[in-house]
């Protein structure tokens, strides 16, 4: 297990890629996202991914929870529409990296044909980075996650973004089981 210290949080507080405001991607989204591979990261921005595109993303990661509150029965997302179903105890804070890696190369064998989605047991933001570390090289990849009380940020694909996720998972602190 390995858990991100403080310092790297006001880092990961910024936006990755480009931030559209309120639901200003929403009005765009057919010119910025057709014929891409998406990934979405947390439970509001899937579920309205879903509403304004009337597609499943490629990818989407879940925990049940916004803003850390869990989401009541109605604004919860039904992924039976899911064809690939993976669970993932991942506690906030921190990436559980060895099963994490496991689920991520579980993925690529679906991606991008069958809609695979991760039901996270903890809390889903961190997976965002093997995300990004995994398929950027797939120009097609494009990685959707919610900025709090901003809006919806846009990381495309780029050499530089999956060595800054690379370079933050390994910046993060290994817990060592206690004896």
């Amino acid at each position: 297990m390995h858990r991100l210290p403080e310092d790297m949080r006001k880092i990961l507080g910024r936006p990755l890629g480009v931030l559209f405001k309120g639901d200003a991607l929403w009005t765009r989204y057919r010119e910025l996202l057709n014929n891409s591979n998406i990934a979405t990261v947390g439970d509001v921005v899937t579920k309205k991914y879903i509403e304004n595109t009337g597609r499943l993303p490629n990818i989407a990661v879940i925990d049940g929870r916004t803003k850390r509150k869990l989401l009541d029965k109605q604004k919860a997302l039904d992924y039976g529409s899911f064809t690939v179903i993976f669970e993932l105890k991942n506690p906030p804070g921190h990436l559980n990296l060895p099963e994490i890696r496991n689920i991520v190369e579980e993925i690529s064998l679906y991606y991008p044909q069958e809609p695979v989605v991760v039901s996270v047991h903890g809390e889903e933001d961190l997976m965002l980075l093997p995300l990004i570390s995994r398929f950027s090289n797939d120009p097609a990849f494009v990685a959707l996650y919610g900025q709090p009380e901003q809006g919806v940020v846009v990381v495309k694909p780029a050499r530089s973004r999956a060595v800054f996720a690379e370079q933050v998972i390994a910046g993060m602190k290994l817990l060592t089981p206690s004896l």
